[in-house]
């Protein structure tokens, strides 16, 4: 609700403290949008390792949401090296539970392919 702004004035600073209260709990939703929090400087110092350790612990549970944030991170190089293996693993994850943005991602990869860390593979492509 603070995080919204639903039926009290917006406030990051109270979400974040829940937030981090349910994530240290295991909360998988609250470990995503810490995650976000930090990627996007939501209320809070912006901070890629941060946000990289957020959306580590909610892919662990198998959260299609960081599992696609952490294939673009490594996808795009954002504050980490660029690694396409790394982009296609947490990619594949996402894409594994219907994830259609990973999906559509990791399809222009195949089609691409060669730089991108995967081998070109039309059928893969259509596939994805």
């Amino acid at each position: 609700m603070y995080y919204l702004g639903k039926g009290v004035k917006q406030d990051y600073i109270k979400a974040f403290n829940y937030f981090q209260l349910a994530a240290e709990q295991g909360e998988i939703t609250s470990q995503y949008i810490l995650g976000m929090m930090f990627y996007q400087d939501e209320g809070i110092e912006q901070s890629y390792d941060k946000a990289m350790h957020y959306y580590y612990l909610a892919t662990e549970q198998r959260n299609a949401d960081a599992q696609y944030q952490l294939g673009l991170i490594y996808h795009n190089g954002i504050d980490t090296a660029q690694d396409f293996a790394q982009a296609i693993k947490y990619y594949q994850l996402a894409a594994d539970q219907g994830d259609s943005s990973t999906q559509y991602n990791l399809g222009n990869m195949y089609e691409n392919g060669n730089g991108n860390g995967v081998v070109q593979d039309y059928a893969k492509a259509v596939e994805y």
